[in-house]
């Protein structure tokens, strides 16, 4: 039975909406000359993130400034641009947008081009800085929107995702080391991908909270590390050509993680794969169980973290 869709308005799109709303009242006061850039500058500028928001107004600026001298250049030349000529700008805006490496404006610039050209309403270097006038707003309105109302903020989906990698540890070791068969190691890489993908955003979102950002960016690396950490002697365990037996104590260790660990395990080993095992198995465990201590004193909640310890040293 398929799921039902589920309706969800999440606050980025209430966001996006209120920097509309912002762009096309501010429109009116002054009385915009094309209204329709500012609600689409404000729509582009209401990106992920605050350092996002702040690119795409660079870039938007730049895409509107290059199809605006490209038109009026074109207009200069052939007041009654023809066709080709129009064509000949579309060629030279892309070329352009690419050696500026801001691709992705191609097509606000190419469209600029095409407005300007077949635009025939009063000066046209006048009309293009009412468009670009016009676009600041939508930009403007977009990214003190993103700033003001709970810019984003992924510190907690970081922790989330630490916490479901330490969730799978258990039965990944049920698999090898109680099961004896070889696990499938393919969704860890891709969690610890999506972790190292968000601590990537964490620590380049900098805007207004320096002082604090810095010290909170190393104690979610530390935790990444730990994760990776987790991940490398899972590997070397399933690299095994035959896997060990666990001592006692990591017999225990797997007990208390839910594991359902016969008394005693038999299997054609030799006593160097035993020792091999319990090392990379003993180093796995301590990994997860330091993460978890790191994540239940994370000093955003307030509690003393394990990393000030360090400091006193």
């Amino acid at each position: 039975m398929m799921n039902k869709p589920q309706l969800h308005v999440g606050l980025r799109t209430i966001k996006t909406a209120l920097a509309v709303t912002a762009a096309l009242m501010l429109c009116s006061l002054y009385g915009a000359h094309n209204p329709v850039f500012a609600g689409i500058g404000a729509i582009i500028a209401m990106t992920r993130t605050v350092r996002e928001s702040f690119r795409e107004v660079l870039n938007q600026f730049a895409g509107v400034a290059v199809g605006g001298v490209i038109g009026v250049v074109l207009v200069v030349l052939f007041p009654q641009t023809p066709p080709w000529a129009i064509g000949l700008g579309i060629v030279a805006a892309i070329v352009i947008c690419n050696l500026l490496k801001i691709t992705f404006v191609s097509a606000m610039a190419c469209a600029i081009v095409v407005s300007a050209c077949t635009s025939v309403e009063g000066s046209i270097l006048v009309s293009m800085l009412y468009r670009l006038a016009d676009t600041a707003v939508g930009l403007a309105a977009g990214i003190v929107i993103n700033i003001t109302i709970k810019p984003y903020n992924n510190e907690p989906a970081i922790a989330k995702l630490l916490r479901e990698i330490a969730g799978t540890i258990p039965g990944y070791l049920e698999t090898c080391v109680v099961q004896g068969r070889y696990p499938d190691l393919k969704p860890f890489e891709l969690s610890l991908h999506r972790l190292q993908k968000e601590l990537y955003i964490y620590q380049r979102e900098r805007l207004f909270r320096r002082a604090e950002h810095e010290r909170e960016a190393a104690f979610l690396g530390g935790c990444a590390q730990l994760a990776t950490r987790m991940y490398q002697e899972l590997g070397s365990i399933s690299c095994m050509d035959s896997f060990g037996i666990p001592g006692a104590e990591n017999l225990e260790r797997l007990r208390l993680l839910g594991l359902e660990v016969p008394e005693e395990i038999r299997r054609k080993c030799t006593r160097h794969d035993t020792i091999v095992l319990n090392y990379h198995l003993g180093k796995l465990l301590d990994a997860r169980e330091y993460l978890l201590l790191l994540l239940q004193e994370d000093p955003e909640n307030g509690k003393k973290s394990p990393w000030d310890a360090d400091e006193s040293l």
